[in-house]
């Protein structure tokens, strides 16, 4: 609880020196520092720890699938109940929702309330999230903002493969694979280096927190929407949860794991993604980065107050019955404020016509 708490101070932070950041150039510094030095830092770590077995495959495959449940989710249901939704909305949403943070809205509540084992299975796992994020959803950014012409058939586009690789995440996820494939792990680097990319890593979470805070305007009608999302996305989470928990004979430790880890929040590294993509071509508005943003500074204390209540509750979470329970209210209740949201969105566009 302490840690959340310190999170959402650090974004308190943000919000009250507002005020001190005078232009756009001095927001955007700081970005550049997250987007350039302490993002590159954490990925290149994160891809040099990989070394999936045998034995533990299970945990990260578990985890990929959650991630392309929610995508698949987010891309043709959610068309289905807004079906005027913005393509460049759509698309953000279909980056943002089905990422996960567990380091900085799930790990910290993991360590408090259960089992080193249960840590340890949670770090193994968030594997296939990493690889979902860092992989499959880089390539449909791309995808998205790049098309035929981008790559050289149309002297006149403004995107260009130099262009996209030579930019620091990009560059830092193709020299850390290459050094995996090579067989080079963090550990075999030397101390002097290792030591200089924990404190990169540790520069992350609170610039990350305050960046937020500063950026971030979100306004009642943005809300109401965002919370409709993130109950949704818990909704089949917790459906999913159940179902898993059903089918496996588990310990109470490992049950609340399954319940609690895809509770965690949005990553920012799928913001990252849109806003390397953004930078290169500001005549295109592929994605709307100012919803992925208000989405990132919402999602940390829902996740947070989530899991605080599954973690809190004993063994009521461990029930599968329990779950569909909570997932249909969750449903319900992200029904309607999504009926709302979209509701008054065309109320206000038939007005405006």
């Amino acid at each position: 609880m302490e840690k959340t708490i310190s999170f959402l101070i650090l974004i308190g932070i943000g919000v009250l020196f507002k005020s001190k950041i005078q232009n756009k150039e001095q927001l955007n510094t700081i970005k550049t520092l997250i987007l350039t030095v302490a993002l590159p830092a954490v990925i290149f770590s994160a891809l040099l720890k990989i070394d999936l077995t045998a034995s533990s495959i299970y945990p990260p495959l578990l985890v990929l699938g959650f991630n392309f449940l929610i995508f698949l989710s987010v891309r043709y249901i959610l068309p289905a109940v807004w079906k005027d939704i913005p393509r460049n909305d759509l698309r953000t949403l279909t980056l943002m929702l089905p990422s996960l943070a567990p380091y900085l809205s799930c790990f910290p509540f993991i360590s408090e309330f259960s089992n080193q084992s249960a840590l340890g299975m949670a770090a193994i796992g968030d594997t296939g999230n990493k690889i979902f994020i860092l992989i499959f959803l880089y390539f449909l950014a791309m995808y998205w903002s790049c098309n035929k012409q981008t790559f050289g058939k149309n002297k006149k586009s403004s995107i260009k493969i130099k262009d996209i690789l030579l930019q620091p995440i990009n560059l830092t996820i193709i020299i850390a694979l290459t050094a995996s494939f090579f067989g080079v792990k963090l550990t075999t680097l030397p101390i002097y280096f290792q030591d200089s990319l924990a404190h990169l890593r540790n520069l992350l979470t609170p610039t990350i927190l305050i960046f937020i805070g500063l950026a971030v305007k979100v306004k009642g009608k943005d809300l109401q929407l965002i919370l409709g999302l993130l109950l949704g996305r818990s909704a089949i989470t917790f459906m999913f949860s159940a179902i898993l928990i059903s089918l496996l004979k588990l310990d109470l430790a490992t049950a609340l794991l399954i319940v609690t880890f895809p509770q965690s929040s949005c990553s920012f590294i799928p913001y990252a993604q849109m806003t390397i993509f953004a930078d290169i071509d500001k005549s295109k508005k592929i994605f709307n980065t100012s919803l992925a943003l208000s989405l990132l500074a919402i999602s940390l204390p829902f996740s947070s107050f989530t899991i605080i209540t599954i973690y809190s509750s004993g063994d009521f979470f461990a029930s599968p019955v329990n779950l569909l329970k909570v997932s249909a209210i969750a449903a319900v209740t992200s029904g309607i404020l999504l009926r709302k949201k979209i509701g008054s969105t065309r109320v206000a566009a038939t007005s405006a016509r």
